[in-house]
């Protein structure tokens, strides 16, 4: 077994029912880890143009480097091409199911084809087997893995899908635990696509290290830092509950989200015990007993959807969705943000009951959120119309629907993130249209300094902590960007540098398996420093924080090239035309405009500084040469995209 990895990739093709393997270093000495390597698969085995439901598309599971070491890092990541967007599918889960994979061997799995009946894969080290699952397709994710642990190990580490998956939903996940998945992007889709109802692991081996003592060394002194640090202790006191609602104060400009409910009403009724990450000592996540709704996890953007953006006041109502979610497999953000379409157009006679299966889509009405919920993940009645996602749901419905859909490249916004609300951010508005997932989540977070932040602080700890936050923030933009208007949210300087590193920064943690909540990204004590000192003493390796950020924009770059085959561009980089040249009417933020000029010229610094062409969004020559890609430029080049550089335009005129 090769140090601090488990060496081997297993390849299962589904169609034949065959197994087989490879070495991890046939990939691991130009792509670092989980999203690296299997971005590099991905691109090499699913060729442009492909059904992402049809057997010709790749499901693979991978776990970084650190996973399986007394560090917080134990994401999985999930990555194929999405039927959500249609480009680059790509998400990833906490938990131990990473660290169990590594314990038996394995760093990624590659599944291709279809299987001709539901299957699970059993991992047992060296024992690896495809097992008939027709007895569980139907259940609940919850009830699949409690099935599957039962008959081969108790302590084996299910990821699974459930009806949302089966029915190939295109926006379904893939869970592990009680609140662990994949959620963005439709990876669940893909699995049920494939007739894969469960990937189980079970590993006794361990993980291998050049320097065990060292290593150790370095682990105790970061656990350490992650226990005293502050913005850590309060997650670890109380979950997300009370920053969520925090949060919500800072963004909450609509006046017809209001709502007499919050995310810590729930967690003061049931008292949540609190759960985590294998190797991390925050444990951030809530964990809620049986009596509440069958019990469950929750955590981070599965609270404020539910409760403000479909205008819901009870706070049972707000856990029941959350966990009914969770159990059927299916992404609770664009769940909500279709559900929210669905009544914005039932609202303004757009949609009846009629249309909605007699289903009366009144805001915050239980029965029309959990109702139609229902009917999405199992494809019943106007359900099935949803279920492929918001793009095909505007087709369908048309009669001037596409209004109301809030979404980026087919991805509905994560609550806080639409108009009026995300207008006065703007780096945040770039984040989300530069992603490869057309969301804000794989880039910037919290480095814009919002005033309403400023007076909470201020209110709830005095104004020494106010002006102590407004004064890091201006550092660390003068740091990042060499200007502290960087961290004035309503300017437009230097926001292309800071989303640069910020992208670059969670690119980073999902290569290696860190929690970026846990790293530089919210500016926690595993910086890319401690990762990079990290693998150096466990693979015996020499390797720099430099060198991280060199893999992650190779790993940027050949996940831009993936998603410009299949048509990415600068267009498709934007933002719904309604968010543009309108001021925003009311709150805090009255006046607040985002100006097309300005947002384009955003635009082409970032594209400068990625060394992609300004006039297409896409990677240049010089740019993927430089990266290691050449062979990503040859295959652009053969399909008409590679983008001429500056002097032969000149020479061809």
């Amino acid at each position: 077994m090769a140090n601090l990895y488990g060496g081997t990739i297993l390849r299962v093709d589904l169609s034949k029912g065959k197994v087989s393997r490879e070495p991890t270093s046939s990939y691991a000495a130009d792509f670092l880890g989980c999203r690296g390597i299997n971005i590099k698969i991905l691109y090499d085995e699913v060729l442009p143009g492909i059904d992402p439901m049809s057997p010709a598309n790749a499901l693979i599971f991978g776990a970084g480097p650190l996973c399986g070491t007394p560090v917080p890092a134990s994401r999985t990541e999930v990555t194929t091409k999405s039927p959500e967007s249609g480009f680059l599918g790509s998400s990833n889960f906490g938990g131990s199911f990473a660290p169990e994979l590594k314990f038996a061997g394995y760093d990624h799995i590659v599944f291709t084809g279809k299987a001709d009946k539901p299957v699970y894969l059993w991992i047992y080290n060296d024992q690896v087997e495809l097992r008939d699952a027709s007895y569980l397709w139907g259940k609940d994710t919850f009830e699949t893995q409690e099935i599957i642990r039962s008959q081969v190990d108790p302590e084996a580490k299910v990821a699974c899908i459930g009806p949302a998956g089966e029915h190939c939903v295109h926006f379904a996940t893939v869970q592990h635990g009680l609140k662990h998945g994949a959620g963005r992007t439709g990876t669940g889709g893909v699995m049920g696509s494939k007739n894969l109802k469960a990937v189980v692991v079970r590993g006794t081996k361990g993980v291998n290290l050049a320097d065990p003592m060292k290593y150790l060394a370095l682990a105790t002194e970061l656990e350490q830092k992650l226990r005293n640090d502050e913005g850590l202790a309060g997650w670890r006191e109380h979950g997300m509950t009370f920053e969520q609602d925090t949060w919500w104060q800072q963004l909450h400009f609509q006046p017809e989200w209001q709502t007499s409910s919050h995310q810590t009403d729930l967690y003061l009724k049931y008292k949540p015990k609190r759960m985590g990450c294998f190797g991390c000592p925050t444990q951030c996540m809530d964990l809620y007993p049986p009596e509440a709704k069958g019990g469950g996890g929750a955590s981070c953007t599965m609270y404020t959807g539910p409760l403000y953006e479909l205008r819901n006041h009870d706070v049972d109502v707000l856990l029941e969705w959350i966990l009914t979610c969770l159990r059927y497999g299916i992404d609770s953000v664009s769940s909500v943000g279709i559900v929210r379409w669905v009544m914005k157009l039932y609202e303004r006679g757009i949609l009846t009951e009629k249309d909605t299966d007699g289903l009366p889509m009144v805001w915050g009405s239980r029965e029309a959120m959990l109702g139609m919920l229902r009917k999405i993940a199992y494809r019943e009645g106007f359900g099935n119309i949803l279920a492929d996602g918001i793009l095909p749901a505007v087709k369908r419905v048309s009669r001037g629907s596409e209004e109301y859909a809030d979404h980026v490249k087919g991805i509905p916004q994560y609550t806080p993130y639409m108009r009026s609300n995300l207008i006065p951010l703007k780096a945040r508005c770039l984040t989300i249209v530069t992603s490869s997932r057309g969301d804000s989540m794989r880039g910037l977070d919290g480095r814009e300094i919002y005033p309403t932040t400023v007076q909470i602080l201020e209110e709830q700890y005095g104004k020494d902590k106010a002006i102590a936050y407004e004064e890091a923030l201006k550092q660390a933009a003068r740091r990042i960007t060499g200007t502290e208007k960087a961290a004035n949210p309503d300017e437009y300087e230097g926001k292309a540098r800071l989303v640069v590193y910020d992208e670059d920064l969670v690119t980073i943690a999902d290569c290696t398996g860190a929690c970026k909540f846990s790293t530089t990204h919210f500016e926690h004590p595993m910086t890319e420093q401690v990762q990079a000192e990290l693998i150096s003493v466990g693979a015996g390796i020499k390797m720099t924080a430099a060198d991280l950020f060199n893999l992650a924009r190779k790993v940027r770059n050949l996940e831009r090239v993936f998603c410009v085959r299949d048509g990415m561009t600068r267009e498709t980089d934007s933002l719904p035309k309604k968010y543009f040249d309108h001021p925003i009417e009311a709150g805090i933020f009255k006046g607040a405009v985002l100006e097309s000029s300005k947002f384009e010229k955003m635009k082409d610094d970032y594209y400068a500084l990625r060394g992609w062409d300004i006039a297409t969004g896409i990677p240049t020559r010089e740019t993927l040469g430089e990266c290691g890609l050449g062979f990503a430029a040859r295959d652009l080049e053969k399909m008409g995209k590679l983008p001429i550089k500056s002097s032969e335009k000149k020479s061809k005129k």
